[in-house]
């Protein structure tokens, strides 16, 4: 059984946001950059109209620090037993391990 990462690092600040791209400031003192230009055709063509939403320049750029972790307020979803409308947002792990280290 995978032990789960206590402690993981999270997104602390926004550094710069610009359609796709992503500078922000983690917990651990790392500057990284996650570039999602690669990932708009995807969202574009998506079923998902939440993802679909991140395609448009404008919603990408209502991104916030949420939790730790990278938050949309232009794109918003449902979450059982919590209420009201929830920012989509990503996975911390998965966004900083596919970001890059620039600082």
């Amino acid at each position: 059984m995978a032990k789960i990462q206590q402690g993981f690092v999270k997104l602390q600040k926004l550094l710069q946001v610009e359609p796709y791209k992503v500078a922000g400031l983690w917990s651990n003192g790392e500057t990284r950059l996650h570039d999602f230009t690669d990932k708009i055709e995807d969202w574009k063509n998506s079923s998902n109209k939440e993802l679909k939403k991140l395609a448009n320049p404008k919603v990408f750029k209502s991104a916030f620090v949420n939790n730790g972790t990278l938050a949309f307020a232009g794109s918003t979803v449902q979450v059982p037993g919590v209420p009201g409308p929830q920012p989509v947002d990503f996975d911390r792990r998965v966004l900083y391990n596919e970001s890059q280290l620039i600082g």
